[in-house]
């Protein structure tokens, strides 16, 4: 593997997670959120999306921009679910409220994606919202 990285087969992110397959762990998939807007194209990369893995080509779709509080607490929230549902509240920047009052404030904190980068054909398909 290390021979295919040096000559650019494949990238090392795909070596390390292939390395960690090997090892047999069992943690949470890589998860990045991407903005684009400059990027965007109809129906083939989304403006706003996660990439799941180590593919670059796969964009999930959300038609919203999202927060960096909004990632982080979607990533607590599907990451590390025990914890979540066991926390009785949460204190941030000053406020305590439950979990899912943070994430629910946090949504509408996230702007809808204006028609020119979400549009209502995209809207039609599946996608996060």
């Amino acid at each position: 593997m290390r021979e295919y990285v040096e000559e650019g087969l494949v990238t090392i992110e795909e070596f390390l997670h292939r390395a960690a397959e090997i090892r047999n762990s069992q943690h949470a998939p890589l998860l990045r959120y991407e903005n684009a807007p400059d990027a965007y194209v109809e129906f083939l990369h989304p403006c706003s999306h996660f990439h799941f893995g180590h593919h670059s080509e796969n964009r999930w779709a959300i038609q919203r921009v999202l927060s960096p509080l909004g990632f982080a607490l979607i990533v607590f929230e599907q990451f590390h679910s025990s914890l979540w549902q066991s926390a009785s509240s949460l204190n941030i920047f000053g406020r305590t409220d439950l979990p899912r009052g943070f994430l629910s404030a946090e949504k509408y904190n996230c702007r809808v994606l204006p028609a020119q980068l979400f549009s209502a054909q995209e809207a039609e398909l599946f996608s996060f919202r």
